[in-house]
């Protein structure tokens, strides 16, 4: 499956300024690939997930979440929590998605790929004080996503098809994260990252607004960056270097040219940063397939330079800390596998599926990979 995802944004139209101001500072997928997940601030050590049936696509991805304890908190203080059952054996075959949306969410709407994610995830951290969820706990949640999930539509048949696959079988952990995890993440912790376009007209010197853009799962291309750091490389070719990459009209004098200074500022950040790294398919390996970039993971980051001048916030607003990160780690046969790094109480566990290992901190920072997902949580002052 791909992990290509170019198109991770939401943009609108809007002809106004901004002026922000922070209110408050056992059976392995394969053998030879992997990918990484990090947590930092977490005060819970990380708990073993189903091994079996090439469930790793599925663990890494909730454990990237998961690594939020902002998010865990308040999923755990959610009416959904109380409502669900604490035996998740007894709703296996729950495909019907008959978890109403509780009334104390005041009509809020709630899909039913949404009940049935955010229900999975309340098991599983209840399971954390009993025991690890099993396969059939998975593969009832997996049937569930694919009746209710996106899919795609074959012309030549007329059918719809299932994004992801059945049980036993890998699915993307970027399509998954984008279209189902980030759509529960955001009901309850704050993801978006809302950035403005302007241009400002080298002939007639008007300053054009042009699109306001609001992402839940920020997309950076890591074209040209391997044995770069990122995302800061990543962050500054999306930012600064694609301000001229091709010619833009002024609204004011219809004047068309590549000449006028393009802006893209971030006027909006989230309490918790999620990042996607997309491979470029201008990067083109010796199977015709694009490539994606080995890096260095970035610890500390800071969006003090991506920031427009017109907002108005705290030195911390603008800084943050690795909460977790995805990669992958591909053999010759092409098959993968995902793991997960955690840090808590100032060590890192390599979660792989059931088993669960402390390692040294450089295995994270000081070895590249093949980022596909990341999650930065704000620097606490």
């Amino acid at each position: 499956c791909s992990y290509y995802l170019p198109y991770l944004s939401m943009r609108v139209h809007i002809h106004h300024s901004f002026r922000l101001k922070e209110v408050t500072p056992s059976d392995r997928c394969v053998s030879l690939r992997s990918v990484v997940i990090v947590a930092v601030n977490s005060q819970r050590k990380p708990q073993p997930m189903c091994g079996e049936q090439h469930l790793c696509w599925l663990n890494s991805s909730l454990q990237l979440i998961l690594a939020s304890d902002t998010f865990v908190e308040a999923v755990s203080k959610s009416p959904f929590f109380t409502s669900t059952n604490t035996n998740a054996g007894a709703n296996r075959a729950s495909n019907d998605v008959s978890l109403s949306t509780p009334t104390e969410n005041d009509g809020a709407f709630y899909s039913k790929l949404e009940r049935l994610t955010i229900k999975y995830l309340c098991d599983i951290i209840k399971s954390w004080k009993a025991k690890p969820l099993n396969l059939l706990d998975a593969h009832a949640f997996i049937e569930g996503i694919r009746e209710h999930g996106p899919k795609y539509h074959i012309r030549e048949r007329n059918v719809q098809v299932p994004v992801f696959h059945r049980i036993g079988e890998l699915s993307s952990v970027v399509r998954f994260t984008f279209s189902i995890l980030m759509d529960v993440v955001q009901r309850f912790i704050n993801t978006r990252l809302i950035g403005h376009e302007t241009l400002l007209c080298s002939k007639c010197h008007t300053l054009n607004d042009l699109t306001t853009q609001s992402n839940r799962l920020l997309p950076l291309s890591s074209i040209l960056c391997d044995g770069l750091i990122l995302p800061t490389v990543a962050l500054n070719n999306y930012f600064v270097s694609e301000k001229n990459d091709y010619s833009r009209m002024c609204f004011n004098c219809n004047d068309n040219s590549t000449d006028h200074h393009f802006s893209r500022r971030i006027v909006q950040l989230p309490d918790t940063l999620f990042i996607s790294f997309y491979r470029h398919e201008d990067e083109l390996d010796k199977h015709n397939e694009a490539r994606p970039a080995e890096i260095f993971i970035e610890n500390h980051l800071n969006l003090t330079a991506f920031v427009s001048p017109s907002v108005v916030c705290y030195s911390a607003y603008t800084r943050y800390q690795l909460g977790s990160v995805l990669v992958i780690i591909e053999g010759q046969d092409r098959d993968r596998h995902y793991l997960t790094f955690t840090k808590s109480h100032g060590r890192f566990y390599r979660c792989d599926d059931q088993i669960i290992e402390q390692v040294d901190k450089s295995v994270v920072f000081e070895k590249k990979h093949v980022a596909l997902l990341s999650m930065y949580v704000r620097e606490q002052t």
